[in-house]
């Protein structure tokens, strides 16, 4: 690249980086990085030796107490050491030095944008930044190092959509838990947070309906007068046992001990959370002892949170370093809120927040958001663990670009300010290749899960870096776009778990309410903005697109494409039904804007958009431009992969 590196006035290539000679897998690979991409940054191969060498040179280890800062390091957080020309990346946790040798390489002017695919219009490398946003990179990079610690905010952090599965990447951006299993980040990465057991719905696991059904029908929930103590063919366990009798004394033993069978059989160190939690329905036992305990304890959820406590009271005898997950969900959260039920220490409960995506949570003119913000002030207030289970995705329309990009940042802070130390978002989890901005939501999750109280300057700058990357030379008609398009839907809301996930009655002040049992205002296709206004403001995002297409290489345009996709689709989402019946030269206008569609969905290979968003796109085939739904089942014949 013809980039000079400087630290602190030294030239790179004069230093060496050393690590113990029985250092890790992960020190070895985080040495390894920074000498790959100083290559590629200057051209200079910097030796890696394993005795302490004379001259500049950069060391990486685990800390130890006679470091500087490390009292001060926190989870996997990671200090900078400098000495003259000796200076020092150091972590408690193996995956915190990696992390810090990421952060001098972005010091140097590297942004690690987006995962490796060979998917068309993703294909991607890592990005080093020009001088057009950094003034310090351009022919010389002097970085600036002094002694600093950098801790992360929430010590579990994980999102999970097509766009962040490679491990790689996700180390990149600090990701640091595998809440599914869906990735192996190993030694080399520091291995990850996780889950032993079962990762959630667990009570189905502890309390088998395989073992009990037929000797202990009293453990499972009693519904009009039977116990439900079988299980569909097919079902999995969280899915389809009835919830456990929560009241039957034996139920804590038996879990407990099921708990322990998990964690003795665990081989990775840093999987160290255990679930219980309710299964994935409400068939909740409606015995008189049950029912008894429901009105004492201010509801299910009460019960619920009683058990757990007496369970990780009991599992904790034998796995004191152990944390007990469990879900506050389909309404369990209000009960605790009643009771100002608390946790045990060694229990973390996982708040599954439904709220409205077009207004931030502390928003007080929003009241799906008040009610939202009102659980989360009062649970974090009754537990130093607090878990979020954050749906981020528009699962109802699949292709639609949720306007929520400007409030990612504010939202976060809110979270930490309410004692949240962990959290999984559920972005584009059943979508391939979105056309709605998923990459960059991906990337600033990773800053923001860190670092959640950044100024709304520091924001924007990752922002601007990512758009710059991303997009290319045309990256500020992009951010232009996104400005506009969410401007537009100002004043809407939008809670992605309502049946149809369109707009959505609005509740009077202080009504309570649950996003489930919303009811829909409008039921004429008004996503985000109202249906009269769609048509001037989709097409001046796609003004804006082809603006940024005519500055753009072919793989950016590529991108574009993609990202076009998303407003064509809202554009026909909310017009074509009309169109199509005026006739005439807007309709023939609608049907190749459809076909337009479709072709791109083809060749980008949406193929769970696909799978998701077809019941949303259905009504918009029209005679002979009808396509079956068998030539959408194979994305390879399109050119694309697997």
């Amino acid at each position: 690249m013809n980039t000079n590196v400087l630290i602190n006035g030294k030239a790179i290539g004069e230093f060496t980086l050393y690590i113990d000679r029985k250092a890790s897998e992960c020190i070895n690979f985080a040495a390894l990085e920074i000498q790959r991409y100083v290559k590629m940054t200057t051209g200079d191969i910097l030796p890696l030796v394993t005795t302490r060498p004379t001259g500049a040179y950069i060391e990486l280890k685990v800390s130890t107490p006679d470091c500087i800062h490390d009292g001060e390091i926190q989870h996997d957080g990671f200090a900078f050491d400098v000495d003259g020309d000796h200076v020092t990346i150091y972590a408690k946790e193996q995956r915190g030095v990696l992390y810090g040798a990421y952060e001098l390489l972005e010091k140097m002017g590297w942004r690690f944008l987006a995962q490796r695919s060979n998917q068309r219009g993703m294909e991607w490398h890592d990005y080093m930044l020009p001088c057009e946003i950094n003034k310090n990179v351009g022919l010389t990079t002097d970085v600036q190092l002094s002694p600093y610690v950098n801790n992360p905010v929430m010590f579990y952090r994980d999102s999970i959509n097509y766009c962040n599965f490679e491990e790689d990447f996700c180390a990149k951006i600090r990701l640091n838990a595998e809440t599914w299993g869906s990735r192996k980040f190993g030694a080399q990465r520091g291995d990850a947070l996780g889950m032993t057991g079962p990762n959630g719905h667990s009570f189905g696991y502890l309390i088998p309906v395989s073992e009990y059904g037929e000797s202990h029908p009293e453990y499972f929930a009693e519904i009009d007068g039977k116990r439900r103590n079988t299980l569909a063919a097919g079902d999995p366990p969280g899915l389809g046992t009835a919830q456990p009798c929560l009241t039957n004394p034996d139920l804590v033993a038996i879990a407990a001990a099921k708990l322990r069978e998990y964690a003795d059989k665990n081989t990775h160190p840093a999987r160290k959370i255990v679930s219980v939690s309710q299964n994935d329905n409400t068939k909740w036992c409606m015995c008189e002892k049950c029912r008894k305990a429901y009105e004492e304890r201010g509801g299910i959820g009460g019960v619920v949170v009683d058990f757990v406590n007496k369970v990780a009271e009991e599992f904790e005898k034998t796995h004191p370093d152990y944390i007990v997950h469990t879900y506050l969900y389909w309404g369990t959260a209000e009960a605790v809120m009643k009771k100002d039920i608390k946790f045990r220490h060694n229990v973390m409960p996982q708040y599954c927040i439904t709220h409205c995506h077009n207004h931030a949570i502390d928003d007080a003119t929003c009241n799906y958001n008040v009610h939202a913000n009102e659980i989360l002030e009062r649970v974090g207030k009754l537990t130093d663990n607090l878990f979020i289970w954050d749906y981020r995705s528009p699962m109802g329309s699949a292709l639609a670009i949720m306007p929520n990009i400007r409030f990612l940042r504010s939202n976060m802070a809110c979270m930490a300010r309410n004692n949240v130390k962990g959290i999984y978002s559920e972005m584009a989890l059943f979508n391939f290749c979105t056309p709605n901005l998923e990459e960059l939501r991906s990337y600033l999750y990773g800053k923001l899960t860190w670092n959640p109280y950044m100024t709304e300057e520091e924001y924007q700058e990752h922002i601007d870096d990512f758009l710059m990357g991303f997009y290319g030379k045309g990256w500020r008609h992009v951010k232009e776009m996104i400005e506009y398009y969410e401007n537009a839907c100002a004043g809407k809301h939008h809670i992605n778990m309502t049946p149809d996930r369109f707009e959505i009655r609005v509740p009077k002040a202080g009504e309570i309410v649950s996003p489930q049992d919303s009811k829909v205002e409008n039921r004429q296709r008004a996503l985000f903005f109202d249906r009269d206004k769609a048509e001037e403001i989709c097409e001046h995002c796609r003004d804006l697109i082809n603006k940024a297409r005519k500055e753009g290489t072919s793989v950016n345009n590529h991108r574009l494409n993609i990202l076009e996709t998303g407003i064509i689709w809202l554009q026909l989402h909310l017009l074509m039904e009309e169109k199509v019946k005026a006739g005439g030269a807007e309709k023939d206008k609608y049907v190749k804007l459809n076909i337009l569609l479709l072709e791109n969905m083809r060749i980008y290979c949406m193929k769970y958009t696909v799978e998701i968003g077809m019941k949303n796109i259905q009504f918009m085939y029209d005679g002979k431009y009808e396509l079956p739904v068998s030539q959408w089942d194979s994305p390879t014949a399109y050119g694309g992969v697997e």
